[in-house]
């Protein structure tokens, strides 16, 4: 019976386990992620991403009053072959 316990146990931790990597996602997935924006309202927006990296992520808000966004983004390693260029 004790094998039979401990089997049940650690069954449960992965469900337990899963359960919460679930809803972790879909915490992240409903309120997005969050980064430092980029510019400000009404000012001027000039960002790049460090060399060799790409924009993984994109995302503003928009103020009505303002008629103006501000922008958040992320940016991530990748691998460019030889034809590839900034445009």
């Amino acid at each position: 019976f004790p094998g039979i316990v401990l089997l049940s146990a650690i069954k449960m931790a992965s469900v337990l386990v899963k359960l919460v990597t679930l809803v972790a996602m879909v915490m992240v997935s409903e309120s997005g992620p969050t980064f430092p924006w980029v510019n400000e309202y009404d000012g001027q927006m000039d960002f790049k991403c460090p060399d060799k990296q790409i924009i993984m992520y994109l995302s503003s808000i928009h103020d009505n009053q303002r008629e103006d966004r501000i922008w958040e983004m992320l940016c991530r390693s990748a691998e460019f072959g030889d034809y590839c260029v900034q445009s």
